[in-house]
């Protein structure tokens, strides 16, 4: 359980770095493929098996609290997104797009210190 925790952690860092190495590729991307369902199942189920992840491997963390909640609210974003639908979804896709030069960086320097976090809160405890 703490390998996938920690690959998710570099996955995490890995994708931030992206974000903030070349916003303008995301930003074309996510205008490209926001119309396709693909994206809102992915959006769906990566954060619903992620919340689930992290709720249970809280017990290897050294911030259990904090992974149960993270988790919790990883579960519930997902359940949200779910409830609301693809066109709600949708809608959500083309914001981030539409102002991506600001929430791209943002979202990349978020993911890097999230991802930081992760790595940090597995690793052996004293």
């Amino acid at each position: 359980m703490k390998t996938c925790v920690r690959f998710f952690g570099v996955f995490v860092i890995v994708s931030g770095l992206i974000l903030l190495w070349n916003p303008g590729r995301v930003i074309f991307y996510l205008k490209n493929h926001s119309d396709e369902f693909w994206m809102y199942f992915s959006a769906v189920g990566v954060r619903f098996v992620v919340g689930v992840l992290l709720y249970f491997s809280a017990r290897y963390s050294v911030f259990p609290r904090i992974f149960k909640f993270i988790g919790t609210l990883f579960v519930f974003i997902a359940l949200a997104y779910w409830v609301a639908g693809y066109n709600k979804f949708r809608q959500v896709v083309n914001l981030f797009s539409d102002h991506g030069q600001i929430t791209v960086p943002v979202l990349g320097v978020t993911a890097v210190v999230f991802g930081s976090f992760i790595l940090f809160a597995v690793r052996k405890k004293h």
